[in-house]
């Protein structure tokens, strides 16, 4: 009561004033900015509908909106996309200019790859899974018989995949046919009459190592290391093998490099190729700075021209951010094509529509032996030790004995695993009607109509040795 007798009625009403005043602005002000007035908006929601609201509709701050903004998709709330993050994004930049770039075209052809199989294994999966179950299947079972039934695609690329491995590897030396050449010097030695590809070497030069690297280690590496020890029958059912699981287990993984690469995105991996490209340029760097200003000058006699060392040092500045920005996902690319083009079509391509050349390679393999044979008089290596005592000699027999009947005896396996798959507690969902009985009836169905053929093969086999054998013993 004391500090208010102190004052007078008018100053208190006046202070009162100032204060309602003070307030009704503030309240006005955030109304119609809506700044920091949280209460006045809905929480965001992509799967709620927008409700009416009473009273005047408020407007997002700062942004006036027009019709074309309204209709356009890059439009949240009547913000624009770069109102969020302050970037555009590149492709649709380059979209809106009649342009693609042939990166993301060649991403979205192999998520479309992809894609296109995983729909179709799920479709043949439902129809498979709901007509044996008279529509009771679930998700889960419809997934374990999708993952069988890729187990069973992986096979037969596999087979199809190894053929053409084989080919390059060894069969190319038996009919004398000459592979093309990859190499940086040889594209450098085509350039010569096509000189549209010095502008593709100017970028792209140190990439073409990468499939060289590939293409000398399918086609000269391999071979000459197995030829010394495995006989071709045993090469080939190991590739067979190591294919399989690659396709089952490895090909989300390898369409995950083949996208990181091309979106240069690889992390350590990506750094070790920036490394290698970084190398092949200072190694090409040097030798040709040498040549230049060292090996030129004493065989002319003529001092190198200054003007013409600059252009020189900016030409291979150049090449080296060049190498730096589109090195890596080109030289992904470059492997992505050596293996379509190698290992899944190599036969096409070298023989054309030559199915006989298929039963060719089989007789060679059948034939073929080790090149490596432990000499008697020869000093004892560490390969003697390996080919009599781990067992490989007697695995290379057993192999020949079955890789007549090779991919018969791969689909029994794996029908045979996967049915027994389908016999374990809680595989196959309860209450689905006779599904497991029908697919272990299908798998073991399969299975033995393959094993016919296999056991004929291995009966004749033994005939065969065992005929031999007696004949000797007569002898």
């Amino acid at each position: 009561m004391d500090e208010f007798s102190n004052d007078t009625f008018q100053v208190i009403n006046m202070n009162y004033k100032l204060k309602h005043i003070k307030n009704k602005k503030n309240k006005m002000k955030n109304h119609r900015n809506n700044y920091k007035n949280i209460e006045l908006f809905e929480t965001l929601d992509n799967n709620s509908s927008p409700t009416k609201q009473d009273g005047p509709v408020i407007e997002p701050f700062n942004s006036p909106q027009t019709t074309k903004d309204k209709d356009s998709k890059d439009v949240v709330e009547g913000f624009k996309d770069t109102d969020y993050d302050g970037i555009d994004n590149i492709n649709d930049t380059l979209e809106k200019k009649g342009i693609k770039d042939p990166r993301q075209m060649l991403i979205d052809l192999i998520n479309k790859i992809y894609d296109k199989s995983n729909k179709l294994n799920q479709k043949i999966a439902e129809k498979l899974a709901k007509g044996l179950s008279k529509n009771k299947a679930n998700e889960s079972d419809i997934k374990l018989l999708r993952n069988n039934i890729a187990w069973v695609e992986s096979a037969i690329m596999a087979a199809l995949v190894s053929y053409n491995l084989f080919f390059i590897m060894y069969y190319k030396d038996v009919e004398k046919i000459k592979l093309f050449e990859i190499s940086t010097q040889k594209t450098k030695d085509a350039a010569e009459s096509m000189p549209i590809l010095y502008i593709f070497l100017f970028f792209f030069e140190y990439s073409i190592f990468f499939p060289e690297m590939l293409n000398k280690l399918f086609t000269e590496i391999i071979p000459k290391f197995a030829k010394q020890i495995f006989n071709a029958t045993f090469v080939f059912t190991i590739m067979f093998i190591l294919l399989i699981f690659f396709f089952k287990y490895f090909a989300k993984l390898f369409r995950k490099f083949l996208i990181d690469g091309l979106n240069n995105k690889l992390g350590l991996i990506g750094m070790i190729l920036t490394g290698i490209i970084c190398l092949l340029w200072l190694a090409s760097f040097l030798k040709a700075g040498k040549e230049k200003i060292v090996d030129t000058p004493l065989k002319t006699g003529i001092a190198p021209d200054k003007l013409d060392l600059i252009f020189f040092v900016i030409n291979r500045l150049l090449r080296l951010m060049a190498a730096f920005t589109v090195g890596v996902p080109m030289g992904v690319f470059l492997m992505m094509l050596y293996i379509i083009g190698y290992v899944f079509m190599s036969v096409f391509l070298y023989t054309g529509f030559n199915i006989k050349i298929y039963s060719r390679m089989y007789e060679y393999m059948k034939g073929a032996k080790a090149e490596y044979i432990p000499g008697i008089c020869e000093s004892t290596s560490i390969w003697d030790y390996i080919y009599d005592y781990s067992g490989i000699k007697l695995i290379m027999q057993m192999v020949d004995i079955l890789h007549e009947r090779l991919f018969f005896i791969a689909f029994i396996i794996i029908l045979v695993i996967t049915g027994i798959d389908y016999t374990k507690p809680g595989k196959i969902s309860s209450g689905t009607g006779p599904l497991k009985d029908g697919l272990l009836g299908i798998n073991f169905g399969l299975a033995g109509l393959l094993a016919i053929p296999v056991l004929k093969t291995l009966a004749s086999k033994l005939n065969t040795g065992l005929s031999g054998s007696s004949t000797a013993t007569s002898q």
